[in-house]
């Protein structure tokens, strides 16, 4: 599953504060200007979070 967000770095520190554990730093994509992270939520369920670019 992946959502899109528009600030990737508050969300991964939100997701850590709420007992998740971010799994990829957020970092840009090859060919362009979206940023992606992955992230697990406290159940294991693993979710990309991506925030495009300008």
């Amino acid at each position: 599953m992946a959502i899109g967000v528009e600030n990737i770095y508050f969300m991964c520190d939100r997701v850590r504060r709420n007992g998740g554990l971010v799994t990829r730093q957020p970092a840009p994509m090859k060919h362009g200007t979206t940023t992606a992270a992955f992230v697990k939520e406290p159940d294991g369920y693993v979710i990309e979070l991506i925030e495009r670019g300008q």
